[in-house]
């Protein structure tokens, strides 16, 4: 399995349909864990890894079905850049800031309002 052409043998179709199975698990158990939370700290963890590499390998295969020969390689070069950008940006997430689920849980709490004095 090349990580550039990441959709092409039967190892990446098996990868793509396990970080499915596992984003099916990890993804509704950390929007139920507690902030701070060995659980939580493994779905940040896991989740970082997952989503990159999920959505690595199904670009490919949206490459590999409407993008033109000559220009695949080029895109295909491109996703990898924006994949492993991804994944770096995530893990950032994870070291230095809240953490991937609480960054996005924070996406979808209610405006505060600011008191004026």
């Amino acid at each position: 399995m090349s990580f550039l052409a990441a959709d092409e043998g039967e190892k990446a179709l098996k990868i793509f349909h396990g970080s499915s199975l596992a984003a099916a698990v990890v993804l509704p158990l950390a929007v139920f864990s507690d902030s701070g939370s060995a659980t939580q700290t493994f779905c940040n963890w896991a989740t970082a890894g997952l989503v990159p590499l999920h959505g690595h390998i199904g670009m490919n295969w949206i490459i590999a079905d409407y993008v033109p020969p000559a220009s695949q390689k080029t895109v295909r070069g491109l996703t990898l850049a924006v994949s492993v950008v991804c994944f770096l940006g995530l893990v950032r997430l994870n070291v230095q800031g809240d953490g991937v689920i609480d960054t996005v849980k924070y996406l979808f709490e209610p405006l505060k309002e600011e008191v004026s004095a």
